[in-house]
C-alpha cells in the first residue's frame, strides 16, 4: 500500500511539473524563464545536481560552464545540431542553433532563464564568424502583419521552444531521480 502511495504521489508530482514548467513562443518572444520546483532538494542540493546534470550532459563540460556563483546561480552554453528548420524555393533546410542559459537557486526550487539563442547561417551576413543572433524578447519578423507566421520560417517557434522545453525537461527528470529515496547500490544492479 505504501508503495502505491509513493508511486501515485511520484506520478502526481511529475504531471504538475511536466504540467506548468514549459516555455511559450509568441510575436512578443519567449517566455522570460520557468521555474522548476524539487521540494525535496535545498539550495546547495539543486546547484550541485545541476553541475553533475551538465557533466553528463555534454560532452566538455569544463568548456559550456562559462560562469559559477556558489549555489546561487550558473551560466552555460550549449549547441544543438540542426536546430531550425526553414524552406527556401520549396525545399527545407535545416540550421544549427547555439543558446546561452543561467540558471539560479533557491531552497526548493531553481529558475531557469535563457539569456541568448543564435542561429548559424551559411552567409556571413550577419556577422563575421555566421552566427546571428535570434532575439528571445520579441519576434516581428517571423510573422506577417496580420499575425500569421511567415511560412518559410513557420517552424521556429516550434524549435526555439523545443531546445528549451527539451532541456528543461532532461534537467528535471534528472532532479526528481536524484531527489528520490536512496535506493540499495546491490539492487541497483
Amino acid at each position: 500500500m505504501k508503495k502505491t502511495i509513493t508511486i501515485i504521489s511520484f506520478v502526481l508530482l511529475t504531471i504538475n511539473i511536466i504540467a506548468q514548467e514549459k516555455f511559450t513562443y509568441s510575436e512578443k518572444g519567449l517566455t522570460d524563464y520557468v521555474v522548476i520546483e524539487i521540494d525535496s532538494l535545498n539550495q546547495n542540493e539543486l546547484y550541485n545536481k545541476t553541475i553533475d546534470w551538465i557533466k553528463e550532459s555534454y560532452v566538455n563540460p569544463d568548456e559550456v560552464i562559462k560562469a559559477k556563483f556558489e549555489n546561487e546561480k550558473l551560466r552555460f552554453n550549449g549547441f544543438k545540431e540542426n536546430a531550425f528548420k526553414y524552406k527556401v524555393l520549396g525545399m527545407s533546410n535545416v540550421m544549427d542553433g547555439r543558446y546561452s542559459i543561467e540558471i539560479s537557486f533557491k531552497d526548493g526550487k531553481l529558475k531557469f532563464d535563457p539569456i541568448s539563442l543564435e542561429e548559424h547561417s551559411l552567409s556571413k551576413k550577419y556577422s563575421a564568424d555566421g552566427w546571428a543572433p535570434i532575439s528571445l524578447e520579441t519576434n516581428t519578423w517571423l510573422y506577417k502583419s496580420n499575425g500569421t507566421l511567415i511560412k518559410a520560417v513557420d517552424s521556429y517557434p516550434e524549435d526555439i521552444i523545443g531546445i528549451f522545453n527539451n532541456l528543461i525537461l532532461s534537467l528535471n527528470d534528472y532532479l526528481l531521480k536524484e531527489s528520490g529515496a536512496k535506493k540499495d547500490s546491490k539492487k541497483d544492479w
